[in-house]
């Protein structure tokens, strides 16, 4: 069921109809929400090199425990994975074996096409995991801000970083975090990104405070935006879940920088807020993704320019979409999604189209 309130002259299509808003609410009312549990992984009682990953002899290809590095859930890893991140040259890859290393506010550094990579986890144990410890066992005694972050974000610069890659890895937050989430007042988020041309794929973002798992910024940790656009990035087969406010954002309340991204195949689920929070511009693709039990809802969208398209995604929970502040000319396509709850799209004024096709609705009303 599809229900439209039409104001004004608007162009809106859906299926082969056509009417005409300057302000238009699709409201979709359905019902339906589904609650499934992962098993959370378990620290590793130590973390000798790994002959699989021991790579410190091969060329561009770095290991963080030949620089020191335990991952045995106990000891701080901090300086020994920074030590790491600041031998990587353009191109090269650093590796992290299997074991839960405990971090604070790490420092990818702006060198082109770096890779980290983890081994992925089998049932309860994640394999590679990066994890903030709780506040009182933090080497200042600080609240984190962030588990690990773009240079360029942490030190206030005002264009994107370079491209960087990451792969088969789970990032999780404090211990303490549902028990005492105001110790994090600072926080920003899990990992931070301020980069273009760049991959995230097979990696778990979870139990983080701030503004998401997996933030991609528009501006630096000082709130200066950036100049140059983030293009081109991709965000695949990713898990989002249990943080205090959103899984997956774009943090672009401009709307002017965040373009031409693809965010596919993830789940995100048990978030707080959003499963995924957008704010964004032009050419997004959000595709194949399965959001559910997320608090306030599975999606919510902030248009600024044309082409943001929904295609094939299961929104499962009882608010599955939100799409709001589309500014003139803007464009959304919704195709072939599988909708249980509540969806609406809102448009600010004249000129911004809207098409629907067939999206299939579970419980029509």
């Amino acid at each position: 069921f599809l229900y439209f309130i039409e104001r004004g002259r608007t162009r809106l299509t859906m299926n082969s109809g056509r009417g005409v808003a300057a302000m238009f609410t699709a409201v979709m009312l359905l019902a339906g929400i589904a609650a499934a549990t992962l098993p959370r992984p378990s620290p590793r009682a130590g973390a000798p090199a790994s002959r699989n990953m021991n790579a410190a002899t091969i060329a561009g290809v770095l290991n963080v425990q030949s620089y020191g590095a335990v991952g045995n859930g106990v000891f701080d890893d901090t300086t020994f994975i920074q030590s790491a991140l600041n031998q990587l040259e353009p191109g090269w890859t650093l590796l992290f074996p299997p074991g839960t290393y405990l971090a604070t506010e790490l420092r990818i550094p702006d060198v082109a096409n770096i890779t980290l990579a983890g081994t992925q986890g089998d049932g309860s144990n994640h394999g590679s995991v990066l994890k903030l410890p709780p506040t009182s066992a933090t080497a200042t005694g600080q609240a984190p801000r962030f588990l690990l972050a773009a240079e360029g974000f942490s030190t206030s610069q005002n264009w994107t970083g370079s491209p960087v890659f990451i792969t088969d890895l789970a990032f999780e937050g404090p211990s303490d975090l549902v028990r005492n989430a105001s110790a994090y007042p600072a926080a920003i988020g899990g990992v931070v990104l301020m980069n273009w041309r760049s991959r995230v794929a097979r990696c778990v973002f979870s139990g983080f405070a701030g503004k998401a798992g997996l933030v991609i910024a528009a501006a630096n940790i000082n709130g200066h935006p950036i100049h140059t656009t983030q293009v081109n990035s991709r965000f695949t087969e990713n898990t989002f879940s249990d943080n205090l406010e959103n899984g997956f954002m774009i943090l672009d309340p401009r709307r002017n920088a965040n373009t031409d991204y693809f965010l596919s195949n993830n789940f995100a689920y048990r978030n707080g807020a959003y499963g995924f929070a957008l704010e964004t511009t032009a050419g997004g693709l959000v595709e194949g993704n399965h959001l559910y039990s997320n608090v306030k809802g599975d999606m919510w969208c902030g248009i600024g320019s044309k082409a943001l398209r929904l295609v094939h995604n299961y929104l499962e929970g009882p608010i599955g979409l939100i799409v709001e502040t589309i500014n003139p000319g803007a464009a959304v396509m919704l195709a072939n999604n599988f909708f249980e709850g509540y969806a609406s799209v809102t448009a600010n004024d004249g000129n911004s189209t809207l098409v629907s096709t067939a999206n299939v609705f579970s419980n029509p009303c």
